[in-house]
């Protein structure tokens, strides 16, 4: 069972994180801090220890000053307490209130950076992603798609079948061991599914966390399990391992039939060449009349940023609020020359978002992986920057 749940959790991050951001990484604060946040709440309710609800509402202050990602966690708390009557009585207790305003404490930062810069993160989040909000069910069928692509096909269907077992055990068999893997599944899951319905922003990994306690579940079901669930499970990690080891087969040698400008693999290749062709560039414009550097989208923009590192002025322009809107200088100076970076997958050439005087014909750079062309960089020498259009 242990070398179960650990090859699951494995499977979890690595497809999640890795897919999801590009991010090479398997366990990062943003996924440690809810672990520890049910590890607590579990913790406080066997051993009925109301004090715990202090530090649990400090890992919830944590976990959000990291990513938003421990928020539902909270309603799913509550109506696990009130849901059964054995729990209502921490909903009486003036602990779990205080542990919250705790919490808020923890993440005072966050809302006072918001109040002064006029609640952008909060905007974007709640009002920016939901302009085109209306109900759509291919969007929910491309969301739940995704997560059964990122998991695999068996794990994901594996783990709605154990939400179901939990459900079981908890309603039918008065099982409260498994309360709060249930709550904290079924809870976010409900509330990811059903904002996929609606956001054309819904993204798979949104609702990672809900089915990490059900890999907790799963382990304790296999454990039990005789015949086809045990069957399953091994079918299950199999297909996992190899789904894995062609992933990273293809991060090297390109080998499954994705177009280039969708493969998210090629997110990682190439930027040392456009550094250092940036450095190139920079150096033929005139002492006196040095560019800045200039990209629309902001993936474009911090990469650039990292690329040369950070030597030279970067600039973001577009209608979209992001970290380049923050910095001490957000507009670039008038009349000023500048290099503009562009890929094949936000190709669009300077003068479609931008006024300036002129542009030379871009500089193309093809990056390969092992013999195939995957990606194109567009860089443009262009002078007299006006403005925006």
């Amino acid at each position: 069972a242990h070398l179960l749940l650990l090859f699951m959790c494995g499977v979890f991050f690595f497809f999640f994180n890795d897919t999801a951001t590009t991010e090479i990484y398997t366990l990062s604060l943003h996924d440690a801090l809810p672990i520890l946040f049910v590890y607590l709440v579990i913790r406080l309710l066997d051993e009925d220890r109301p004090l715990m609800w202090y530090p649990v509402g400090a890992v919830v202050g944590l976990g959000l000053l990291s990513k938003y990602m421990v928020a539902p966690l909270v309603p799913a708390t509550i109506l696990m307490l009130a849901w059964h009557p054995e729990y209502r009585k921490h909903l009486k207790q003036p602990h779990i209130y205080l542990g919250g305003v705790l919490g808020l404490v923890v993440f005072s930062p966050v809302i006072i950076w918001n109040y002064v810069n006029g609640f952008p993160s909060f905007r974007f989040h709640l009002v920016d992603r939901q302009q085109e909000a209306h109900f759509q069910l291919k969007q929910m069928a491309e969301f739940l798609g995704g997560q059964a692509l990122y998991l695999s096909p068996l794990i994901w269907f594996g783990l709605l079948y154990v939400l179901y077992c939990c459900g079981r055990a908890l309603f039918v068999d008065k099982d409260k061991r498994f309360a709060a893997l249930f709550w904290y599944a079924a809870a976010p899951l409900a509330f990811f599914y059903f904002i996929s319905m609606w956001s054309k922003e819904s993204e798979p990994h949104w609702a990672a966390f809900g089915y990490l306690t059900l890999i907790v579940a799963w382990a304790a079901f296999y454990v039990q399990a005789k015949g086809k669930l045990r069957k399953y499970t091994i079918a299950s990690l199999a297909l996992s391992g190899a789904l894995i080891t062609v992933f990273y087969i293809h991060t090297f040698v390109p080998i499954l039939p994705i177009k280039p400008k969708y493969d998210i693999v090629n997110e990682l290749f190439g930027w040392d060449k456009v550094g250092a062709e940036v450095e190139k560039m920079y150096g033929e414009y005139p002492a006196d009349k040095k560019p800045f550097l200039l990209a629309h989208h902001y993936l474009l923009c911090s990469q650039l940023a990292f690329s040369t590192q950070n030597r030279y002025p970067v600039f973001c322009l577009n209608k979209r609020t992001d970290q380049f809107d923050f910095f001490p200088d957000k507009e670039p100076p008038k009349g000023a020359n500048f290099i503009f970076v562009a890929d094949n997958r936000f190709q669009e050439p300077p003068e479609h978002f931008y006024r300036f005087d002129r542009a030379e014909p871009p500089r193309e750079i093809k990056i390969y992986r092992g013999k195939k062309h995957m990606r194109t960089f567009y860089i443009y020498k262009a002078y007299g920057f006006i403005g925006e259009r």
